[in-house]
């Protein structure tokens, strides 16, 4: 039937044109489907990667700016030991030594807190904690340091002064008085015996 449009398959059936190049179509699109699922397959893969990279950097180059943001993960830096000063105040040149008045020993403690910051912090109280030589508390006492903010790169000493000062203690710690602030300072000299 020469040009009506129609082709004869193999089993003698009709079969209009346009239906056979449909198939085909359908089987050359069908065959090169999974070739471009796998390019994106790896295009998902590398991007997931490049994200749990750029995670994993900013987790380890910048744990201040990950702590001042979710404050929770400072006990995790902690854990895996890297210190992040969340506090921006660091306790320097602390020194404790006794001073006998009247044969009544006192126990002295001072230091320098430095701002190492890049903005003005408020001073917290100082929490100062003798400990034995288990490393138990025998005694705490608080003192304020300054009503001012420290500005950036400033320091300013402490001092602080205990009267007969518990038998036990063997060595003094020194934070800031706010639940979980670093830095800690330890004194290695020891309290009076």
């Amino acid at each position: 039937m020469g040009d009506s449009g129609l082709a004869r398959p193999h089993n003698g059936s009709l079969i209009p044109e346009a239906a056979r190049r449909e198939r085909l179509r359908r089987r050359e699109q069908h065959r090169a489907a999974p070739a471009t699922r796998r390019t994106g397959d790896v295009t998902h893969w590398l991007a997931l990667t490049g994200f749990t990279m750029a995670f994993a950097a900013a987790i380890l180059f910048w744990p201040q700016q990950v702590v001042s943001a979710f404050p929770a993960a400072a006990r995790l830096y902690q854990k895996v030991g890297i210190e992040v000063n969340q506090v921006g105040l660091a306790l320097e040149r602390v020194r404790s030594h006794l001073v006998y008045a009247g044969g009544v020993p006192s126990l002295r403690v001072n230091g320098t807190i430095a701002n190492v910051s890049q903005v003005a912090r408020q001073v917290p109280e100082l929490r100062f904690t003798l400990r034995d030589t288990a490393g138990q508390s025998v005694f705490t006492w608080s003192e304020p340091v300054s009503d001012l903010p420290l500005l950036p790169g400033a320091r300013i000493t402490f001092s602080t002064k205990i009267a007969a000062p518990p038998e036990l203690a063997q060595k003094v710690e020194i934070r800031f008085n706010r639940i979980g602030d670093a830095p800690m300072a330890m004194t290695d000299e020891p309290a009076p015996n």
